[in-house]
């Protein structure tokens, strides 16, 4: 039997919704081969809910590299404690070789119909590949509802040859990215500061979503980075509604202020009668 190799990716976030309060904590885990071969690979996939709400529609999307083809699985319901598997069959072209990156994008809704969406990330070796001297390194982000904030990335490239790279940022549909595929030369022995946009698409404040960012450049062989990224949904700062609160309250005494003047002014220009 050939040696796979087990990819886990736990998931977790809060989610209160107006009928119920439930917690689900989804955990990915993604078997492959050590070497992926030309032609037909088998992929195993099964997520566990650990968290105490049911997770409904249980969609897994996959995201090949170009060139890959594969289906995606439908799981349907996965009720808290509970666990639903399915296979991804792969097709690898003959002319790849190298490390490639497997994007998972699962979506599901909760029992109040609102929808969710997760990502989980894997290595394809395909054949035979080379060590890597880049790297890269992410902060956790916050932002806040409906609102937006700039995610930095440092990618560093150790290595005494320069790389031209391919970063693209994988994240749930709860956010925006712009500008999500970015390229950049790397000089040998240089960090370079990658910045994207993110903002928020209606995620559930107080919940943290995981996302990829994916370096790949082409070696000998081709040749990926996965770097993960934490973000964090904020609820609107109370600052900010105190200030927005002041603002209104001096806007209506202003108002106030005005009619007053404005009727005593026409009181005084209004003839008395004898």
């Amino acid at each position: 039997m050939a040696k796979k190799i087990l990819t886990k990716v736990l998931v977790l976030f809060l989610m209160a919704g107006f009928a119920q309060a439930g917690v689900i904590q989804l955990l990915t885990k993604i078997i492959t081969p050590v070497n992926l071969v030309d032609g037909i690979n088998i992929i195993n996939v099964s997520v566990e809910n650990t968290g105490d709400d049911i997770a409904k529609d249980l969609y897994v999307e996959a995201i090949t590299p170009e060139g890959f083809t594969s289906n995606n699985i439908q799981l349907g319901d996965v009720a808290a404690g509970t666990e639903a598997s399915g296979i991804l069959q792969i097709n690898v072209p003959s002319n790849k070789e190298g490390r490639y990156p497997l994007i998972l994008k699962i979506k599901y809704s909760d029992a109040n119909a609102y929808p969710f969406s997760v990502i989980a990330s894997t290595y394809l070796n395909v054949k035979k590949y080379t060590p890597t001297n880049i790297y890269g390194t992410t902060e956790k982000l916050e932002v806040s509802e409906n609102g937006e904030n700039s995610l930095s990335v440092k990618i560093t490239n150790r290595g005494e040859t320069e790389r031209k790279v391919t970063a693209t940022a994988y994240l749930p549909d709860e956010f925006r990215v712009d500008n999500k595929v970015r390229e950049l030369i790397l000089k040998p022995k240089v960090q370079e500061n990658l910045v994207y946009d993110i903002g928020d698409l209606g995620g559930q404040a107080g919940s943290a979503y995981l996302g990829i960012i994916s370096l790949e450049y082409d070696d000998a062989s081709h040749n990926t980075v996965l770097v993960p990224v934490a973000v964090e949904v904020t609820k609107q700062s109370s600052n900010k509604l105190y200030i927005w609160g002041i603002a209104a309250a001096l806007g209506v005494i202003v108002v106030t202020v005005l009619f007053k003047v404005l009727s005593r002014k026409k009181e005084k220009k209004t003839p008395k009668k004898k």
